[in-house]
């Protein structure tokens, strides 16, 4: 038990620290209990104005990252601009001659003489082959589906960009209509031409006779069997072939 006499003095109890409060709201609180309202205002000053610049540090960050993000689109949007333009272009040159084989197969119908064997069999060959190019839209898509096209500050790109993929999509369905056409043109091709004798024209019956007959979609005709020539004249004179060839030119021509 403490004695009276060993009571601790004022001068022997810790001192407060003299140091100033170690946080704002410390500091305001003294401020008002002190009535220093310089303070107190000098503090809220301070809070006010780290929260309007931690703010606009945010926001600068914020548009850092979108403008990132929009060169990262636009560096995308490119190569796939790149990609589709490659696509077309070698599709578009394979696809030339197999459309004027189609188209030559139907004019000569009309013709005076029938053109000779030996381009009424490539003619033949090459008409019912068809390729197809679709273009690359991921990025495109990506933008518009996320609604990451606002990214993209200038207002005539940002149109450009939707109105190219609405154009997109369209010619896309536009060529699923003319692929629909061109197969149910060769389909009934291929039902009124014998493709195994137009084979044998094409390859020679002697490449023919040399394929596995079980792994070779193009041996149609049993080994050895004599094939009977194509009669490239009546073929051309045939309406219905014509009619199969015209439908085969347009499906092409408008894809």
């Amino acid at each position: 038990m403490v004695q009276p006499d060993q009571l601790p003095t004022e001068a022997s109890r810790p001192a407060r620290s003299s140091g100033r409060s170690n946080t704002i709201l410390e500091r305001v609180a003294q401020g008002i209990r002190e009535q220093n309202w310089f303070a107190v205002g000098l503090e809220l000053v301070i809070v006010v104005v780290g929260v309007a610049i931690g703010f606009q540090v945010s926001a600068w960050s914020e548009e850092r990252a979108d403008r990132e993000r929009e060169q990262n689109y636009l560096r995308q949007l490119a190569l796939d601009l790149a990609e589709t333009e490659l696509r077309a272009d070698t599709i578009g040159a394979m696809m030339a001659p197999l459309t004027r084989a189609a188209r030559r197969l139907a004019q000569a119908h009309f013709l005076p003489e029938p053109p000779p064997r030996d381009s009424v069999l490539k003619w033949v060959s090459e008409a019912p082959i068809y390729h197809d190019v679709s273009p690359v839209l991921g990025t495109a898509e990506a933008l518009v589906a996320t609604g990451d096209i606002g990214l993209i500050r200038d207002d005539s790109l940002r149109s450009a960009i939707t109105a190219y993929l609405e154009v997109a999509r369209e010619n896309i369905r536009g060529a699923e209509e003319n692929r629909a056409l061109h197969i149910q043109s060769a389909n009934d091709f291929v039902r009124h031409v014998p493709m195994a004798v137009i084979l044998a024209e094409a390859e020679g019956p002697e490449a023919l006779a040399v394929r596995d007959r079980e792994d070779d979609w193009m041996a149609l005709a049993p080994p050895g069997v004599p094939l009977p020539a194509l009669d490239t004249d009546a073929l051309v004179r045939d309406p219905e072939v014509h009619s199969m060839m015209a439908m085969m030119s347009i499906a092409k021509g408008y894809s």
